[in-house]
């Protein structure tokens, strides 16, 4: 082990350097809907820490992703009750071969392509009330 002791003396040349400073720890921000930005409560190169308000983003444009989604799964819900209700008819149709087959088969494929469109729309419409009941205020929330 070494000691050096510290002492007053007479200053050496000027050194001038050139380089960049970086924080040692950076964060991605990521919000789950997108907007107009409306408030920013931080600049960059703040010090933030988790939980912290950073900004508030106007949620309009999910409230209208959330209506669309909403007619769209009301519009599958129609298509899908239509074609189960022809069913029926078609079946008993078909069966005392007053319409051809293809005809029954056609009102099949047409009923599963709707109930198809009514389990995605579904997804869409639940994802969507999700995003649209958020609130505006964001939080700084690290991505890993």
């Amino acid at each position: 082990m070494q000691t050096t002791v510290i002492r007053y003396g007479s200053a050496g040349e000027p050194v001038s350097l050139s380089g960049q400073v970086q924080a040692q720890n950076q964060a991605n921000l990521a919000f789950r809907i997108g907007g107009r930005l409306v408030d920013r409560r931080v600049s960059v190169g703040d010090a933030v820490s988790p939980g912290q308000l950073v900004a508030r983003i106007e949620s309009q444009d999910a409230k209208n992703a959330s209506s669309s989604a909403e007619a769209d799964l009301a519009s599958a819900q129609s298509d899908t009750r239509s074609g189960a209700q022809q069913r029926g008819p078609l079946s008993s149709l078909v069966s005392r071969d007053v319409i051809p087959r293809q005809q029954y088969e056609d009102a099949q494929r047409q009923l599963a392509a709707a109930q198809s469109r009514l389990l995605r729309h579904g997804f869409r419409a639940n994802g969507a009330r999700q995003t649209s009941g958020t609130p505006t205020c964001m939080r700084m929330s690290p991505v890993t």
